[in-house]
């Protein structure tokens, strides 16, 4: 706890700080209407958020098909592995990977669509935790603004871990802001759904160790279990994802590929609007809130550090958290607002503000239907004009098709998106990415790219997936490649747009890999 006892925090976070000033009476009549107001605010916000959602439920993002491959492998006996036989954590969700794994064991249909009902639970479970009360409900607008964010809204869907990983450190950290050290639980939770979970559990573990050190070892009992796991059987407790995004230049570098998209973040996404009110919540409350502004520099130089990796496509991925705390510390700031007896009276002053928040955020999400002047051109643009539906589509049909068309039960697949393929075909893969093996992470970090594509065309893959004119590590110029393999006649469901085509090339002769040319069939 940060304070000597909870009342003491309870205070300093919930009380208006202006000295001089009690709180005013309220007639029984104006109570009521409060508290149906603040019920009703919720409420809408909780229908907004259901109708966006309805929207765009059938985008699904591809890792999430890695993670279910994982647990499809687990509970058939190979392990919690990408492809049998090779030992690499190329995930950073245990705990959604566990849940999917008893999911398929339990022979749960749909399992990615329980997680995404989870996921939406989870962002319910958000909004909550941003909701006013009696004594402050004009803090219900940051809850309406939250329900038609698009970072929360596109990765709710996407069927990960990242609105959960943000409901249990906004939960865990609330928590313990407030003197309940009971939080620690949820941000265990939390380290458990993302590894940037450690570094919130860490810092506040550190604040109450003194206090309740039995309630902070309970806390961290489960994640030590499972990284001790995973050291006996990856050899590491990072996951190989990190090892593939890791930087290979300066800070400085890193930096500068990083700076436009948080800035972008901070005035479109999370609104210069709840930046302010954060701040405020910071100066005003210092002895409280240094904690979490601890966690939010940390969290932001991890993400300056990441560099090009977060400043590409899934900047959302990384950004939700940080949404998700800036929006609490706001609440709190807007609590210093004080809500008279006058104000009441003019309740149309405060809906007309809530109907601005709305109409701006629909605004922004129009533009970026349209026009594509979305922040993030692959997961709010694409969901939005229905492209992100048909990749995944694409990419599930292509796995059946090379299922049902392979010629034997050893077919091996090599491709850049590992994920709804490679699961749906049930086919062993290789991924050409890296994620899921660390050969092909070690060279593409020296920059050895004909060393990469020696190693994959040595594993023979039966099928190499390209992307239009495009091959991963420029296999279309090898001269193996060239002789082994011929394009498959793409099938129609395989196409998106002129750019976005699955291609699918099969080996049709033995090769000749290696310095002394040896022939491999």
């Amino acid at each position: 706890m940060i304070f000597a006892t909870k009342t003491q925090a309870v205070i300093a976070v919930e009380s208006p700080t202006r000295a001089g000033k009690q709180p005013f009476a309220l007639s029984p009549f104006l109570s009521l209407r409060l508290v149906l107001s603040n019920h009703g605010v919720f409420a809408c916000a909780v229908l907004l958020y259901a109708v966006w959602l309805e929207q765009i439920w059938s985008f699904t993002l591809d890792d999430a098909y890695i993670s279910l491959r994982y647990a499809w492998n687990a509970v058939h006996g190979a392990g919690l592995v990408y492809s049998p036989g090779q030992r690499v954590q190329g995930f950073t969700n245990p705990s959604l990977v566990l849940l999917e794994a008893v999911l398929l064991f339990l022979h749960v249909p749909a399992v990615l669509s329980v997680v995404k009902l989870l996921s939406a639970f989870s962002g319910v479970g958000l909004l909550w935790l941003l909701r006013g009360n009696r004594e402050w409900p004009h803090v219900g607008a940051v809850t309406l603004f939250a329900s038609v964010c698009a970072p929360v809204i596109v990765r709710t869907v996407g069927g990960l871990e990242t609105v959960p990983f943000t409901f249990f450190v906004v939960l865990g950290i609330s928590c313990c802001v407030k003197g309940d050290d009971r939080g620690l639980i949820a941000l265990s939770c939390a380290a458990l759904t993302r590894p940037e979970g450690f570094l919130f559990a860490s810092v506040f573990s550190i604040i109450a160790v003194r206090r309740a050190p039995r309630l902070v070892l309970a806390a961290w009992i489960p994640v030590i279990v499972y990284e001790g796991w995973a050291w006996s059987f990856y050899g590491s407790v990072v996951p190989s994802t990190f090892l593939a995004k890791e930087p290979t230049h300066t800070f400085a570098r890193s930096f500068y590929e990083w700076l436009p998209s948080f800035g972008s973040f901070l005035v479109l996404d999370a609104n210069i609007l709840v930046v302010v009110g954060a701040l405020c919540a910071v100066v005003r409350r210092p002895k409280v809130l240094w904690p979490v502004g601890v966690c939010i520099g940390l969290y932001t130089l991890y993400l300056a550090y990441e560099g090009r990796a977060v400043s590409m496509g899934e900047w959302y991925r990384y950004y939700v958290p940080l949404l998700g705390l800036l929006l609490w510390m706001c609440t709190i700031g807007l609590r210093d607002i004080r809500w008279d007896t006058v104000a009441i009276q003019r309740r149309r002053f405060f809906w007309l503000g809530v109907g601005v928040v709305i109409a701006l955020n629909a605004a922004t999400l129009s533009v970026a239907r349209t026009s594509g002047l979305a922040l993030d051109p692959v997961f709010t643009r694409w969901p939005l004009e229905s492209v992100g539906p048909a990749l995944t589509r694409a990419h599930i049909a292509l796995g059946y098709w090379l299922r049902d068309n392979r010629p034997s039960s050893h077919s091996s697949v090599a491709l850049w998106d590992a994920g709804a393929i490679s699961y749906v075909s049930q086919m062993p893969a290789l991924d050409m990415y890296s994620l899921n093996d660390l050969t092909i992470i070690r060279d593409a970090r020296d920059g050895r790219t004909d060393t990469i594509q020696r190693y994959i065309l040595s594993h023979r893959p039966t099928y190499i997936i390209g992307i239009g004119n495009w091959i991963p590590w420029n296999l279309q110029s090898n001269t193996s490649f060239q002789r082994a393999y011929r394009r498959v006649m793409t099938p129609p469901f395989v196409y998106i747009d002129d750019w976005d085509r699955l291609v699918v090339y099969e080996r049709v002769v033995c090769l000749s890999v290696g310095r002394h040319e040896r022939t491999i069939c």
